[in-house]
C-alpha cells in the first residue's frame, strides 16, 4: 500500500503546481486582466499588474506571482522565491497558496525539506476544504511523514476529498476499505469509491476495479469487465501491473480471445517499465508457445505503442522490431544519478538500465521498506529526492542470515509458491530452493493471518504446478502423504515424503478449516503441500502438536497429531489474489512413489533470511 500511496502523493504534490499555474484565481478588473494576459501567453503584461498589486499585499496576486516564479513564465525560474511569495498569500489565509507551500516543504523546493511544516500548511488548507490538501494529508497520516501514523486519521481526510469529488483520495478510500485499513473492511464500499475514481480515468483505481472483478471480490465475478479496466490502465503506459493483469488475461483467455501475440507485448511494455515479474512471465511462460513470426509481430506491436493522450508515461522510444521497448532513458538517468547520490552503485552497465542499476533499485527498496518491485516511475524519483534532500546517508546493507526454513509448493503455471505466513513472518528477505535446482529471491504478494497462509513470486518460474482435488470430498481415513524439507540443514537436500491418513476432519477446538493428519511431520514442513492416493492437493502443512506442552498438560506424549490446511481454504486464498490454478478429480490411485514423484516436483523450502 504504501508504494501506491507514494505514487499517489508524488502524482498529486507534482501535479499541484502544473495545475494551479494554470487556472489561475480571477477576480474582477486588474487581476482578471492580467489572468487574460497570461493565458494568451503574454507573461510580461501580467506581470505587470500583478507585481505592483502583490507588492501591496493582495493574497491573490501574490498567489500567481509565486506561480509564474515557480514555473518560470515570464521570469527566470526561482523556486526560492516562488516560496517567498506563496508565504505571503498563505500566511492571509489563501488555501492555494498554503497548498503549494506545503509541497515546496514536502519536497525542499526553494525551502529546507521539512515534513512537519507541509503537514502544518496541508492541513490549514484542508480545513478550509481544499482537496488536494486533504488528501496529501490523508497521505502524511498514513505514512507517518511529518505526523504520527494513524490510518484512521488518514481515512477521516481522504473521505473529505473523496466527497468533494477527487479521484486519487477515491482511490485511496477504496483501497482502505478493500483491505480494511483504518476502517472496518467492505469490498463492496471499497468497489464503489474504485469505480468513481476509474471513471474519472485514474489508472490505479482502474487497476484495483479490475482485480476485484477478477476475483468477485464486492462484485460479481466478471472477466471481461476485470480485463476492460485493466485495458484502460494499461493503454495509459501505467502503472506496470496493469499491462501484466492485461498479458495474464489474454495469456489465459480469460475475458478476452486467448492471444498470445497481445500477451507478449503486454507482459513487454510491462518489463519496460521495470516490471521484472513480466519480464519472466514473458520469456519463460508465453514465449515458449510462440513462432519466431509470432515473437517479431509482438515486439513489433510494442515498439510501435504508444499511450493514449493525457495517459500516465512519456512516448516509449523508437526501437527495431527484434528489439524489446526499454524504460523512459531520462527517467532512468536520473534514478543512476540520485541513487549514486545515496552511495548506491547504479551503473550505468549493461545498458540503460542494467542489471546494476536494477540491483541498486531494488537494494534501496530493500532498505527503505519499499515493495521490491523494481519499477523505475515517478514514485521512485520522488521518493530518492525525498531522501537526497534529506540528506540521507549511503545505506549499508548487513547481510542477512538464514534464521529458519520451512517448504512451499508451486501453485500456477506463472510460478506462484503457497507456503504457510508464519514461515515468511518477519523476515528480510526469502529465498526458495527447489531440489537440484538454483535458489531464487521470493517477494511475499500477499498473506492472511487468520488463515496461516502466505503467496510468493519467486524469480523462479514453474514448470510443474500443483493440481488441487476436485469431487468427492476427503473422507477420514483416507490416504495422504506429506511432503517438504524438514530440519533444514539435518535430512536429505532432495525433500522428504511421509504417508499417513486422515484422522479427523477438524483440527483443534473442532477448527473446520484444518485436517488433523497422522503423516509425520517436523519443523521445515510447514506450508508443503498434502497429496492423496491420485497426487491431488488436500492441504497445506501448518504444523504439529506440541508433544513437551500437551504431555505437561496431560500427562502423556501424543503420537502423530499432525495438522493441514484444507484445501478449499487455500484455494478461497488464491483467488482472492487472482492467482489461477489447476484442479484434478479424485482419481485411481497411484503408486506411493509417483505420489511422492508428483510432490518433489511441485515443492520448494523456503528460507527466511533475517
Amino acid at each position: 500500500m504504501i508504494g501506491r500511496l507514494w505514487l499517489r502523493a508524488a502524482r498529486v504534490a507534482a501535479l499541484g503546481l502544473a495545475l494551479l499555474a494554470g487556472p489561475l484565481p480571477a477576480a474582477a478588473g486588474p487581476l482578471e486582466d492580467a489572468l487574460e494576459a497570461a493565458e494568451r501567453g503574454d507573461y510580461a503584461t501580467a506581470l505587470a499588474i500583478w507585481r505592483p498589486l502583490a507588492e501591496g499585499g493582495d493574497a491573490k496576486a501574490q498567489y500567481n506571482l509565486g506561480v509564474m516564479y515557480e514555473g518560470g513564465r515570464g521570469v527566470a525560474k526561482n523556486e526560492r522565491e516562488a516560496a517567498r511569495w506563496f508565504r505571503l498569500a498563505a500566511a492571509q489565509g489563501l488555501a492555494l497558496a498554503q497548498y503549494n507551500l506545503g509541497v515546496m516543504y514536502a519536497f525542499g523546493r526553494g525551502v529546507a525539506k521539512d515534513e512537519g511544516e507541509a503537514v502544518r500548511w496541508f492541513r490549514l488548507a484542508a480545513e478550509q476544504g481544499l482537496a488536494m490538501a486533504q488528501f496529501n494529508l490523508g497521505v502524511a497520516y498514513e505514512t507517518g511523514r511529518g505526523v504520527a501514523k494513524n490510518e484512521r486519521e488518514a481515512v477521516r481526510w481522504y473521505r473529505l476529498a473523496a466527497e468533494q469529488g477527487f479521484a486519487p483520495a477515491q482511490s485511496a478510500l477504496g483501497s482502505s476499505y478493500a483491505y480494511g485499513w483504518g476502517v472496518t473492511k467492505d469490498e463492496e464500499e471499497a468497489v464503489r469509491w474504485f469505480r468513481l475514481a476509474a471513471e474519472q480515468g485514474d489508472a490505479a483505481a482502474q487497476v484495483d476495479l479490475g482485480v476485484m472483478y477478477a476475483n468477485g471480490r464486492g462484485v460479481a465475478k466478471d472477466d471481461r469487465e476485470a480485463a476492460r479496466w485493466y485495458r484502460l490502465a494499461a493503454e495509459e503506459g501505467w502503472p506496470a501491473r496493469a499491462q501484466t493483469n492485461l498479458a495474464i488475461k489474454y495469456a489465459l483467455g480469460q475475458g478476452v480471445a486467448q492471444d498470445s501475440v497481445r500477451a507478449y507485448m503486454w507482459f513487454n511494455l510491462a518489463a519496460a517499465r521495470g516490471d521484472e515479474y513480466a519480464g519472466k512471465l514473458r520469456d519463460e511462460w508465453i514465449a515458449k508457445s510462440m513462432t519466431r513470426a509470432q515473437i517479431a509481430e509482438a515486439q513489433r506491436l510494442s515498439s510501435n505503442w504508444r499511450p493514449k493522450a493525457g495517459g500516465g508515461s512519456a512516448a516509449a522510444p523508437e526501437l527495431p522490431p527484434d528489439q524489446p521497448a526499454g524504460p523512459d532513458p531520462a527517467l532512468v538517468a536520473e534514478a543512476q544519478r540520485l541513487l549514486g547520490r545515496l552511495g548506491y552503485d547504479a551503473g550505468p552497465a549493461d545498458g540503460a538500465a542494467g542489471r546494476r542499476t536494477q540491483a541498486a533499485v531494488a537494494a534501496y527498496q530493500r532498505a527503505s521498506g519499499l515493495p521490491e518491485d523494481g519499477e523505475i516511475d515517478g514514485a521512485l524519483i520522488e521518493r530518492l529526492r525525498w531522501d537526497v534532500a534529506a540528506g540521507a546517508a549511503p545505506r549499508a546493507e548487513r547481510q542477512p542470515a538464514v534464521a529458519g526454513s520451512g517448504s512451499g509448493f508451486f501453485v500456477s503455471a506463472a510460478g506462484h509458491v503457497l507456503s504457510n505466513a508464519h514461515v515468511v513472518q518477519g523476515c528480510r528477505r526469502i529465498m526458495i530452493q527447489p531440489p537440484g535446482g538454483e535458489a531464487s529471491r521470493a517477494t511475499v504478494i500477499a498473506t492472511s493471518a487468520a488463515d496461516d497462509l502466505a503467496l510468493l513470486k519467486p524469480d523462479a518460474i514453474a514448470f510443474a504446478a500443483a493440481q488441487f482435488r476436485t469431487g468427492a470430498p476427503l473422507r477420514q481415513g483416507e490416504s495422504v502423504l506429506a511432503y517438504g524439507f524438514p530440519l533444514a540443514g539435518a535430512l536429505a537436500s532432495s525433500g522428504n515424503a511421509t504417508v499417513g491418513h486422515v484422522t479427523a476432519l477438524a483440527g483443534l477446538g473442532d477448527d473446520s478449516r484444518l485436517l488433523q493428519i497422522s503423516a509425520p511431520v517436523q519443523p521445515g514442513n510447514s506450508g508443503g503441500p498434502l497429496l492423496d492416493a491420485s497426487g491431488g492437493v488436500v492441504g497445506v502443512i501448518v504444523g504439529k502438536l506440541d508433544a513437551l506442552k500437551t504431555a505437561r498438560a496431560i500427562g502423556d506424549i501424543p503420537q502423530n497429531v499432525n495438522f493441514a490446511i484444507k484445501a478449499s481454504v487455500a484455494t478461497n486464498f488464491l483467488e482472492a489474489q487472482g492467482v489461477p490454478f489447476a484442479t484434478q478429480p479424485a482419481g485411481r490411485a497411484l503408486a506411493t512413489e509417483d505420489i511422492a514423484a508428483r510432490g518433489r516436483a511441485i515443492t520448494v523450502r523456503v528460507d527466511c533470511l533475517k
